[in-house]
């Protein structure tokens, strides 16, 4: 989520409820409602402090469920802050409601009226979808597979090397970013994407899974009208070569600077992804085709090209349990971001 508590959070609420602090010898077993419910929202501001939000939203839940189940009178304050740990956990139709809550009970003199209604702004904002910029792949045909010092490289995946008829499709820009991805989490209720403490916004989206994906695409192409997809891997490796037969997009040496890998010669080289579009993008206008972070296709995992379609459409098996990624990683070697190197992964695991 891009999304984060604002400097605006309301402060301690202990007392709201307005109850005396009783004796020790006075405590009985159970608290009164009013007391618990000054506990739970103590410990909701210790997990806010720790941006432990999803945490957080559990217990002022049970602050709710008290003030429905005991007639609790909340202040308008608490709406405001339940409506910012909301936004911030990913949860945007309880974001939404519980800032319209706010805005009602406190009215235009509300002490956080401005805030609460750009947080209602960006939430219902995020219901919506955040189309990924697209470039038009034209039609070809190419030697799809490794080219060249493919031993040296283990390589023996990517052959044998055959021709493949590709028709023109569209393909993103960019690597599908959190502040795209944040939209399609918030709007289903899925589950947000860890982003490994390294930021989000223009960041690819990390600890995305093949299933994720793929529901990704269909939630776009409900939202939109449009059909979108994930690639094959013959149209990723047709777009990632961009008219070229060479190791890289721009040649056979790896070079400086023009990737995110574990020897490419970047700022982010093995320690963490970077921005989408920070380095150049290839003769067709696509960015991060190699490294920075590995790409789910369509395909099923085949240990090599026998048999492999010759159409450019997804390779397809009674099995499917495991798919292909292609691109590369941040952590890599720079020989795993050749246009024609292949890898595999379990179809529901995620990682970054």
């Amino acid at each position: 989520m891009r999304s984060v508590l604002r400097s605006v959070v309301v402060p301690i609420l202990v007392g709201i409820f307005t109850v005396a602090c009783l004796p020790a010898r006075q405590v009985a077993a159970e608290l009164p409602p009013e007391i618990l419910a000054d506990r739970y929202l103590v410990k909701a501001e210790q997990l806010i402090a720790k941006n432990d939000y999803g945490a957080a939203l559990k217990v002022m839940n049970k602050i709710i469920a008290l003030q429905r189940e005991h007639y609790l009178t909340l202040p308008d304050q608490f709406r405001f802050m339940y409506a910012q740990v909301a936004l911030s956990e990913g949860s945007i139709s309880i974001a939404i409601d519980s800032a319209k809550r706010y805005l009602s009970a406190a009215g235009t003199a509300g002490k956080f009226h401005k805030e609460a209604l750009a947080l209602l702004d960006e939430a219902e904002q995020m219901m919506f979808p955040l189309e990924p910029e697209m470039v038009v792949i034209p039609a070809g045909r190419f030697r799809m597979g490794c080219l060249s010092n493919c031993r040296e490289a283990m390589m023996d995946h990517a052959k044998p090397v055959h021709e493949v008829t590709i028709a023109s499709f569209a393909l993103s820009k960019y690597e599908v970013t959190f502040e795209e991805y944040a939209r399609f989490t918030a709007a289903t209720g899925r589950r947000p994407a860890s982003d490994s403490g390294w930021g989000r916004g223009r960041r690819p989206v990390i600890e995305v899974s093949w299933e994720d994906a793929v529901a990704y695409t269909e939630w776009l192409s409900a939202h939109t009208g449009e059909r979108y997809r994930l690639p094959s891997e013959a149209e990723w490796e047709y777009a990632a070569r961009a008219g070229t037969t060479t190791k890289y997009s721009w040649g056979n040496e790896v070079g400086r600077g023009r990737a995110n890998c574990d020897g490419c010669g970047s700022q982010w080289d093995n320690k963490k992804t970077a921005p989408v579009g920070s380095f150049s993008p290839n003769a067709w206008g696509l960015h991060d085709m190699h490294g920075n972070i590995w790409e789910w296709v369509q395909d099923c995992w085949h240990a090599n090209y026998e048999g492999a379609p010759a159409d450019g459409s997804a390779w397809e098996s009674d099995d499917c349990s495991v798919r292909v990624l292609r691109g590369g990683a941040w952590n890599f070697r720079p020989r795993n971001v050749r246009a024609a190197y292949r890898n595999w992964y379990s179809s529901d695991v995620r990682d970054y």
